[in-house]
């Protein structure tokens, strides 16, 4: 399945990333999202995308991330 990053993929992930953040600010506490990839199944160009989408809104939204599998099973590139 190719992720193309159009308005309605990008918005879905916002939604989500929105409750997180909505939630930090509530409790007021810090969050970490860790250990999130995009599987190898999906084609190289859309785990890139998505993961360069995902990171960027979260980096916006001041919430800390790791990525998981940097080159392996969720790796976003083949060493």
């Amino acid at each position: 399945m190719a992720w193309t990053g159009n308005d309605r993929e990008m918005q879905v992930i916002i939604s989500e990333i929105e409750i997180i953040e909505k939630l930090s600010k509530k409790l007021d506490i810090s969050v970490i999202v860790n250990k999130f990839g995009s599987i190898g199944v999906a084609d190289r160009s859309s785990r890139r995308r998505w993961t360069n989408f995902v990171s960027r809104v979260l980096e916006a939204k001041k919430i800390a991330w790791f990525y998981w599998d940097f080159c392996s099973e969720f790796g976003i590139y083949d060493v």
